[in-house]
């Protein structure tokens, strides 16, 4: 399996980070995004931190409380961008659940009409 690409040490710095403590990260999700589990092709990784006030200013220990996990590109920019919740992704899986459960009961309802005309015409 290819290996993750390290972040540069500035950017670790940034996030209050070494390499070990990013390493353990990225092990705790088994080499590969936290949210889609792929590996992506790039083999990098983006540190997923809850956007807070003050965040760039707080100290290491401070920072990494706020810590989520390692992703792709496109579930750090697109599946989870700035601003994304627990709730607000809960809302809209159930939002997306209701149109896949709507999609399955009109397939049904359908299946059934055209049995119901096979047996009549029998």
């Amino acid at each position: 399996m290819p290996e993750i690409l390290v972040p540069t040490a500035l950017t670790l710095k940034k996030h209050g980070l070494d390499e070990h403590a990013w390493r353990v990260i990225l092990d705790r999700q088994r080499g590969v995004c936290g949210a889609c589990g792929t590996l992506p092709p790039s083999l990098r990784l983006n540190l997923d931190h809850e956007h807070v006030r003050g965040y760039a200013k707080m100290s290491d220990e401070n920072k990494r409380k706020y810590h989520r996990g390692l992703l792709c590109m496109m579930c750090n920019r697109y599946r989870l961008a700035r601003g994304a919740t627990f709730q607000n992704l809960q809302g809209a899986a159930n939002y997306l659940r209701a149109y896949e459960n709507r999609r399955i009961d009109e397939s049904i309802r359908a299946a059934m009409k055209k049995l119901n005309a096979q047996a009549l015409e029998a």
